[in-house]
């Protein structure tokens, strides 16, 4: 991903990226199960999904939450399709309080870190190895999923015309 800039919030400091190709709904699904599994865990505070641009806001943390444990196939099934998303949790990778918001066709991500000081002492580029991973780790899910629907569909074809694999 590429840095765009950063905006001091009451909050906390607003980092904006470019994605380096274009996404949709697919990309936001990937990235949140990227993040959800590999960083946040089960310290996932919040996971909202918006289904439509302009549409009211669906949290969902009680459902991708289930006691102590968290279930990022549950985020990626109901959140399929959605226009945006919006997760927050702590982050063990950067270990601080982190919350992204995701939305389709506008090619931006927006991570907002919550720890006050936090840019200080890393720069304004501390998220730009963290960002770039999550981005690539998107897309190979998108591939890998593309990837083997083909070779399902190849093999279906294979089968129903009666020939060997």
């Amino acid at each position: 991903m590429i840095y765009r800039r950063n905006v001091s919030t009451r909050r906390g400091m607003k980092v904006s990226f470019s994605t380096t190709w274009e996404y949709k709904s697919e990309f936001i699904t990937d990235a949140c199960y990227d993040i959800i599994k590999n960083d946040f865990g089960s310290s996932l505070v919040r996971a909202c999904v918006i289904m439509e641009q302009g549409g009211k806001k669906q949290e969902i943390l009680d459902d991708v939450k289930v006691s102590e444990t968290v279930d990022p196939a549950v985020f990626e099934k109901l959140a399929k399709g959605c226009d945006e998303a919006i997760i927050a949790g702590y982050s063990k990778i950067m270990d601080c309080p982190i919350e992204f918001h995701f939305s389709a066709g506008t090619n931006v991500v927006e991570l907002t870190c919550l720890k006050m000081g936090f840019f200080n002492k890393k720069g304004k580029h501390a998220f730009d190895v963290y960002m770039d991973s999550i981005e690539i780790n998107a897309y190979c899910r998108d591939v890998r999923r593309k990837t083997s629907l083909k070779y399902e569909n190849n093999d279906k074809k294979i089968l129903d015309k009666g020939q060997p694999l």
